[in-house]
């Protein structure tokens, strides 16, 4: 509490903020609330909260994201996005123990890294009231203090700018509040008793296919038509990673790459005891 007052004290027109690490886990922001409120209840002069926002590909979900930035926001009036990165595994947090990464980037994973980037910043842009600011821990992957391996950041370990960046910077305005109809039936194009892909009223096609994750689960894969369209649909249940930072694969909005004929929206469901194959003439 100290440190707040002895801070306003010397700048009494200093915005002065608490920042902390897993922002957006329901537990912890909620935690992270209750002190902020004691603080201001007590008279200490906190203006904002901190999100250091060390996120990762699979985690947090834009759900928690913006369930935390609307709790932060009815006792605060500036949010600060102040370390942000984004690594292509399950690790997060602001621990100094992580991993090391892989040499090799999978095209797959930089798919989900621009995913994350692009929704995230979705919902940035859904509280422009009271996100102020978004700070990069630093510009390229080769200054980041995770390591190029982790791939943390929108420009790579050459200063040259990924995909990621490029999908952030070209934001279609439009595109934010798009829905996809959820009529999708089989294609008249398929074989008799093929499931797989579906088609709905606006043109999208829905595949299913084989992660390349070692775990074997599935992702079903839809092709746009629009190529601005960054959307995945629920499949119910949420995968759970097992491990000790457990985080929850999203099921809102997964943005996807660049493909001949539109942007490809992934979706994660639990393996089936059968592989369905792609009729590539369903779109």
């Amino acid at each position: 509490y100290k440190a707040f007052e002895y801070a306003h004290e010397a700048d009494p027109n200093a915005l002065l903020f608490y920042n902390d690490y897993n922002d957006a886990e329901p537990a912890k922001s909620q935690r992270i609330f209750n002190l902020v409120k004691r603080m201001k209840d007590a008279g200490v002069p906190v203006d904002g909260i901190g999100m250091q926002a060390h996120y990762n590909v699979y985690g947090p979900t834009m759900e928690e994201v913006d369930n935390a930035i609307k709790l932060y926001s009815t006792i605060v009036k500036h949010i600060h996005l102040t370390e942000l990165d984004i690594r292509v595994n399950e690790d997060m947090g602001g621990g100094l123990r992580f991993r090391q990464g892989a040499t090799q980037v999978a095209d797959w994973e930089r798919t989900l890294q621009q995913d994350q980037y692009v929704n995230l910043f979705k919902v940035l842009r859904k509280h422009k009231d009271v996100i102020d600011c978004v700070t990069f821990w630093n510009v390229s992957d080769k200054d980041s203090w995770l390591g190029t391996n982790n791939y943390p950041l929108l420009f790579d370990e050459n200063y040259k700018p990924k995909q990621a960046y490029t999908a952030v910077k070209g934001f279609d305005p439009k595109m934010d509040n798009f829905v996809i109809k959820e009529d999708f039936k089989p294609s008249e194009l398929n074989q008799p008793g093929q499931e797989y892909p579906m088609v709905n009223s606006q043109g999208f096609a829905r595949f299913k296919v084989n992660a390349p994750k070692p775990d074997h689960r599935r992702w079903r894969v839809q092709r746009s038509r629009h190529p601005q369209l960054l959307r995945l649909h629920p499949l119910g249940e949420r995968y759970r990673d097992p491990g000790p930072r457990r985080r929850l694969l999203r099921d809102e909005e997964r943005a996807a790459r660049q493909g001949a004929a539109g942007p490809l929206l992934v979706q994660q469901h639990e393996p089936e005891p059968r592989r369905v194959g792609v009729h590539p003439a369903a779109v």
